[in-house]
């Protein structure tokens, strides 16, 4: 799952009601913040104007299971959006949005 979030004044981001520290030096920066399903783990990524590609500037352990991630309607429904099953859910890296 792939997320776009502003850097506030503390170097902090939120992503699904967690707070992570992207660092200092990106406040009022935005980053993209991945969660990587097979990994367990959040990537913050940031790529400066005069740069071409975003870079990875933070990682953090991110343990997802099927209950937390997603209450049951919700995967129901991400599965009928995304034209998935569970089977493929489970063996997924990554959702885009």
């Amino acid at each position: 799952m792939h997320f776009i979030r502003r850097v506030d004044n503390d170097g902090q981001i939120n992503v699904l009601n967690e707070t992570f520290s992207a660092g200092k030096e990106f406040t009022s920066e935005y980053v993209w913040a991945t969660i990587c399903l097979r990994k367990q783990r959040l990537e913050v990524y940031y790529r400066a104007q005069d740069q071409d590609v975003a870079v990875l500037i933070k990682e953090f352990g991110y343990d997802v299971n099927e209950e937390s991630a997603f209450e049951g309607k919700d995967l129901i429904w991400l599965s009928k959006m995304f034209d998935i099953n569970e089977y493929q859910y489970s063996q997924e890296q990554t959702f885009l949005f």
